[in-house]
């Protein structure tokens, strides 16, 4: 971003450059975006006045990225209590940030990112339920088509009490590995 030829690097800069600007100054405003910033669009703003401050109409706000992101691999009551609501209510934790919703429009309406936040839910809880399903984890079904195909596989080499040895083996592995990929993020 740059403002009458001005680079602005943080917010410190920005706010610097309006110390010297007054309601009603014309500036020019030059914002890099696209792929690879190789685009530029450049606008004309009229400066205005808000809480006796000269202002361009743009808001500005730290949108807490590092926080939220260490909010999730830290294990505290809190953290918990974020799985445990549905996404809809879980206001800034779900997929679509909630910051962005004046940028944009749809035909569903003014709670159309509800919609695609539930339908996010839908699919994504799905997904995963299905994925964990197919483990070869015995009750479930992948367990199970496991377990039928060391049977049609081994049934003339191996007696049926080996198969299932083998079945119970794979299975007690997989539930280690699947606790370890839970407790260990929280351990280092």
């Amino acid at each position: 971003v740059s403002i009458d030829n001005t680079l602005i690097n943080n917010i410190d800069e920005l706010t610097e450059l309006f110390e010297n600007k007054n309601p009603g100054d014309v500036i020019q405003v030059i914002v890099a975006r696209g792929e690879n910033w190789a685009e530029e669009f450049s606008t004309i703003v009229t400066l205005t006045e808000s809480d006796n401050k000269t202002v361009m109409g743009v808001r500005i706000g730290d949108l807490l990225t590092e926080e939220r992101l260490a909010f999730y691999t830290t294990l505290t009551p809190e953290s918990i209590f974020i799985y445990l609501i549905p996404p809809s209510l879980a206001s800034g934790a779900v997929p679509f940030s909630d910051s962005l919703i004046p940028f944009y429009t749809h035909a569903l309406g003014t709670q159309w990112h509800v919609y695609a936040n539930i339908f996010f839910w839908v699919w994504f809880v799905n997904v995963n339920v299905a994925i964990f399903n197919a483990l070869p984890i015995y009750p479930l079904d992948g367990g199970r088509m496991f377990d039928i195909s060391l049977k049609s596989i081994l049934r003339r080499k191996v007696n049926e009490k080996t198969i299932s040895r083998i079945t119970y083996a794979v299975t007690t592995a997989i539930v280690i590995i699947l606790l370890l990929l839970v407790v260990i993020p929280f351990i280092m």
